[in-house]
């Protein structure tokens, strides 16, 4: 297991310094370079956390929350990828000015068909940044009060009851994450026709897929240990091995999908990522 982790972590590296070295040289603004060496690394990043959640298996609360926040930011970091690609706000505003968007798309609206198509406008876009900054913002401050309540045996994450804590912030951070999803899918429903060179339906297609990997999956080992189906084996419990089955699984699929997110990123790219304002006499 050692020597497989450690090639595995290796490769990781690798890929992941090959491919911040090529967007340095071959992304020419600052701007959209930094916005892709961050969200780019998002699965090198959760995969490194994961492998501490191996080698030291008391860790794991440390190791569910920091992927959490680092997460969260990488919901601010796709609504960029999509604004930067199309030059800025400005310039977003201007090539959506003929036209209308649709505000039906999941998650939140999914099934009201009903409702009317909008104009974009920057202040619309403002709008649509602060709907996935709570997000960004609101996960780490839940997490470290959750950290700090954990600390002094307040805070339990496995506690599901009427009365927990654990519940109604991750209640609340469901909900978050529920309008920090809506934005991102009403600009990426445009974005895949008007940024198709720029592989932003691959990048898009990471981040959904690091999402199902973050939340769905450890919720679906966590049950099934609560349920009996993952039985202890000293000097593991139910819970603990349900954990290390969810990280040496994440692990490998983090790897894959840092290949894929190789591939996605490595484009030539020499636009700007934001309108230059002309300067007034």
């Amino acid at each position: 297991m050692s020597s497989w982790m450690s090639q595995r972590y290796l490769k990781l590296n690798l890929s992941k310094t090959d491919k911040s070295l090529y967007i340095k040289n071959k992304v020419r603004c600052p701007v959209k370079r930094n916005t892709f060496l961050w969200s780019g690394a998002a699965p090198t990043i959760i995969s490194v956390f994961t492998s501490f959640g191996l080698w030291i298996p008391r860790s794991m609360v440390f190791v569910e929350l920091s992927i959490g926040m680092y997460f969260a930011i990488c919901f601010y970091l796709m609504l960029m990828n999509i604004i930067e690609g199309f030059g800025g706000k400005d310039s977003l505003v201007k090539k959506m000015e003929n036209t209308t968007l649709h505000i039906s798309t999941g998650p939140c609206c999914c099934c009201c068909l009903c409702l009317p198509r909008i104009h974009l406008t920057k202040k619309k876009v403002n709008i649509f940044i602060l709907g996935v900054s709570q997000m960004a913002c609101l996960k780490p401050i839940f997490s470290f009060i959750g950290l700090f309540l954990w600390a002094d045996g307040i805070f339990n994450p496995d506690d599901v009851s009427s009365q927990s804590l654990a519940l109604w912030m991750g209640t609340i951070i469901g909900v978050c994450t529920i309008i920090a999803l809506w934005p991102i899918g009403i600009l990426f429903r445009e974005a895949k026709v008007h940024l198709a060179d720029k592989n932003i339906a691959a990048k898009f297609a990471v981040f959904q897929t690091l999402l199902i990997l973050t939340t769905l999956q450890a919720s679906i080992f966590s049950i099934l240990a609560s349920v009996g189906q993952i039985p202890c084996f000293p000097p593991y419990s139910s819970k603990a091995r349900s954990q290390l089955m969810n990280n040496s699984l994440l692990i490998v699929e983090t790897f894959i999908l840092s290949v894929v997110a190789r591939n996605a990123y490595r484009k030539q790219d020499k636009e700007m990522g934001f309108s230059l304002k002309p300067e007034h006499v």
